[in-house]
């Protein structure tokens, strides 16, 4: 049998295009990104779970502090 989860998160980050363009996008400006995370396996643990989902919050951390808001 095969199990799948998905989770998603959102984060926002910043940019700007500096080479051979002029135009609204060469200030610094944001987007909002989501993540869309599935994982696969074909055994449960005991607690019956692929995974907690509060493991997957390390994901999300990580995210967050390497890409959320940074430029």
């Amino acid at each position: 049998m095969k199990y799948i989860i998905h989770k998603e998160f959102t984060f926002e980050a910043a940019h700007r295009l500096l080479r051979n363009y002029s135009g609204k996008c060469s200030n610094n400006h944001g987007h909002s990104f989501k993540v869309k995370l599935s994982l696969e396996g074909s055994e449960l643990d005991e607690k019956d779970m692929l995974i907690d989902f509060k493991e997957t919050k390390a994901l999300k951390s990580w995210v967050d502090d390497t890409l959320d808001h940074v430029t």
